[in-house]
């Protein structure tokens, strides 16, 4: 726990700068509001809207209209609600009323309601129907229409999540925040989307250029253009970039409004890294990460190969169908862009093993492993990467999830029948184990992708040395943006005045998104008594928070800025708000119980710790931060007995296993610590302050072995200390002593 503010012993404890959640639409053609105090200025051009720009491009046009982008978000009506009215699905009923399709179901009180579907939600192979309620929100209903065809299981309607979780007040419940289109949905679902949130009324004014995903949301405001077509004056290029398809097709947080391609991503968006349980430990998609981060993690976005390659930008249909389209730049003829790609044909069982025209021998099957979301929708993995099973391998592969009662060893050995063996040292392998040793080689491999490099700093539990950091702060215009931002993390856990160089350096970023996580980070590291951070500054990290401040997660950072303003008033209620918003959000909860720590209220949050136990039995931070707290009640059985749940639940949170062996000698169970410390030594044994412990704890135990083998270490990390030499000359004089 850090240290940060003006008041003693202000600590934060779960702050969730980085909001990871899914984008999901807009609002009818509504005028764009002034941008607020946090977005950036308007553009000279503005939005004209699709029908506009269909003047003079009628062809991508017509093209365009059948597509899923122009379908994302329509008005309800016969021409556009895909689902069956009357219908029936439990004691949820769809009927037409005076020209309006109307829905009875459960209140957010638990109570039968009738409610008015205004809006279609996605067009296939689901599609969601949304509902106005005051305050100008739009919730999505948890029954969806499913628009597959009736023999491939479809044209029913269909619970999106498991029965259990209609029940009102449940997090997953259709009137909840996470079915909140304003919040959850809008940004990517409409044209040029604003929030519009009032914190004080918590109501929505929510607008867009334009319903649906509009040619200007992929070629820009387009208005200049419109008044003189011939001048450039359309950033039409960029509209093939990769990040312009970002923004939406990336598990990401929004920390700024205003985003236009031609804009850099970090400045509006901060993508999800390659880290579990977003993704498997090897950097596969898990959770619903949709395609962004494994396709910038692939071989082919290394090689220049972006999403139009094999996507129609305005149909958003595929170029081609099956390995035809992976044909088109892998076959004999080949992509003249790629020529350094191997002139071969792969479709032949020589190459895949299995039997022709069997799924096994379809490309995709092999390089991108589909997962189904929404109880519908299969996605496929765009790290487009060989298949590499391995018995030692925490992550499945391509092989086992399709011969799903096979496991990883029968995989390896089938595919070394058929192909030459895949390379042992590939990134995916080094990033799977999760060893400190092999994560540093992995984040320092310069051929590595940029995303793969990031995750592996940004999961390591050992940080790079305080020279390895002020060195990266003397060098950061030619580092890349995202192994910038997971830099912000490495610091956070060094102690080194390299990482408070770096993140002073950091929190002056060109870029939005990675200067407000390090100037979050420099305020959490400073101690009680140091000064505020200019006004400028904290304003800007008050404005990223306000993009959320709908959120629980953006309310607890608040909180955070406001008691680093020394407002402890305002930092309670923005937590109860945040806990009205969600009583359910542990974070909320944890943060609360400190802030009653430091005011004299300790006695007040054990009661809330509690509460978060049982919300997040699972969660190492709940554990220990209520064995803190029975330690403050100097009740230290017990507080060992939270300090072991934390330690099974995380074994790599290098904070809990230090305050666990630390309470573990303070008692008198060397040999427990001792043996605690010794199954840590793969994972986490690399940080310095560990390794102290470790000598202090073999010392305790008179074994001068281990306490030699800690001091070596101690040298090997941070040579440049003489306490440590000193201490390891002295050691080893004793141990070669008669």
């Amino acid at each position: 726990m850090n240290r940060v503010g003006t008041i003693p012993s202000r600590r934060l404890l779960c702050t969730c700068l980085l909001l990871l959640v899914a984008a999901c639409g807009g609002d009818p053609a509504a005028p764009v509001r002034q941008p607020a105090h946090n977005e950036v200025p308007a553009p000279s051009a503005t939005y004209v809207g699709s029908a506009r720009c269909g003047v003079c491009h009628d062809a991508h046009y017509a093209a365009w209209q059948g597509s899923h982008h122009a379908r994302a978000m329509q008005a309800a009506s016969p021409a556009t609600v895909l689902g069956a009215f009357p219908a029936q699905l439990g004691q949820s009923r769809f009927f037409l009323e005076d020209g309006a399709y109307r829905v009875s179901t459960w209140d957010a009180n638990g109570k039968p309601a009738t409610f008015t579907i205004s809006h279609t939600f996605g067009v296939y192979p689901l599609q969601q129907y949304l509902v106005d309620f005051p305050g100008g929100r739009l919730q999505a209903l948890g029954i969806a229409w499913d628009a597959r065809a009736e023999g491939d299981g479809g044209q029913r309607w269909f619970e999106l999540y498991p029965a259990g979780r209609e029940v009102a007040g449940d997090v997953l419940h259709w009137t909840g925040r996470a079915f909140t289109w304003n919040s959850m949905c809008a940004d990517c679902h409409s044209t040029a989307v604003r929030k519009g949130y009032d914190p004080a009324a918590a109501t929505y004014h929510t607008t867009s250029a334009e319903m649906g995903v509009g040619c200007e949301a992929c070629h820009g405001p387009g208005s200049a253009h419109a008044a003189s077509p011939t001048a450039n004056s359309l950033p039409v290029a960029v509209a093939a970039r990769v990040e312009t398809c970002a923004p939406c097709h990336a598990r990401r947080s929004q920390v700024a409004e205003g985003f236009a391609p031609g804009k850099a991503l970090l400045d509006h968006y901060v993508p999800a890294l390659l880290t579990p349980p977003l993704y498997y430990p090897d950097g596969q998609i898990h959770d619903e990460v949709f395609e962004y981060g494994s396709f910038a993690s692939s071989r082919m976005a290394s090689m220049g190969v972006i999403c139009t390659d094999c996507h129609e930008p305005h149909t958003a249909k595929l170029r081609a169908e099956g390995d035809a389209l992976c044909e088109l730049c892998h076959s004999p003829a080949g992509n003249p862009r790629f020529p350094s790609l191997p002139k071969k044909r792969y479709a032949s069982a020589a190459h895949h093993a299995h039997a022709e025209s069997s799924e096994g021998a379809r490309c995709v099957n092999c390089h991108m492993p589909q997962t189904t979301y929404m109880a519908v929708h299969p996605r496929r993995d765009h790290s487009l990467r060989i298949p590499r099973p391995r018995p030692d391998a925490t992550s499945p592969s391509a092989c086992t999830r399709c011969h799903q009662t096979r496991d990883e060893a029968w995989a390896q050995a089938a595919l070394a029948k058929g192909s030459p063996p895949t390379d042992p040292a590939h990134w995916s392998v080094k990033l799977d184990g999760g060893r400190p040793d092999t994560l540093r080689q992995l984040w320092q491999d310069a051929s590595a992708p940029a995303i793969v490099r990031a995750s592996a700093l940004a999961r390591s539990t050992t940080p790079p040395s305080g020279q390895t950091l002020a060195a990266a702060a003397e060098r950061l215009s030619a580092i890349d943006p995202l192994i910038r931002l997971a830099l912000v993390t490495a610091s956070e856990r060094s102690p080194t005045a390299g990482a408070s160089l770096l993140l002073e350096k950091l929190s002056a970023d060109p870029l939005l998104g990675i200067r407000a996580a390090a100037a979050f980070a420099r305020a959490r590291r400073a101690p009680p008594d140091a000064p505020l951070h200019g006004g400028s500054t904290l304003a800007e990290l008050r404005a990223v928070q306000h993009v959320n401040a709908d959120t629980p997660e953006a309310l607890v950072n608040l909180a955070t800025l406001d008691l680093l303003a020394g407002d402890v008033t305002t930092a309670r209620s923005q937590l109860n708000k945040a806990l009205t918003i969600a009583p359910d959000f542990v974070p909320a909860l944890i943060n609360l119980a400190d802030l009653d720590r430091q005011t004299g209220r300790d006695v007040q949050a054990g009661p809330l710790l509690q509460r978060a136990i049982v919300l997040a039995p699972d969660l190492a931070d709940v554990h220990y931060a209520y064995a803190l707290w029975q330690i403050r009640r100097r009740d230290i059985k017990q507080a060992i007995t939270s300090l072991a749940k934390a330690h099974a639940l995380a074994p790599q949170n290098s904070t809990v296993l230090h305050a666990y062996v630390t309470a573990l000698l303070e008692t008198g169970a060397v040999p427990l610590a001792e043996q605690t410390l010794a199954a840590a030594e793969v994972t986490v044994l690399g940080e310095e302050r560990l390794l102290v412990l470790g000598v202090r704890v073999a010392e305790t135990a008179e074994d001068s072995q281990r306490t030699l083998h800690y001091l070596k270490k101690l040298v090997e990390l941070v040579p440049d200390d003489p306490r440590y030499q000193s201490a390891l000359r002295a050691r080893a004089t004793a141990s070669s002593a008669p």
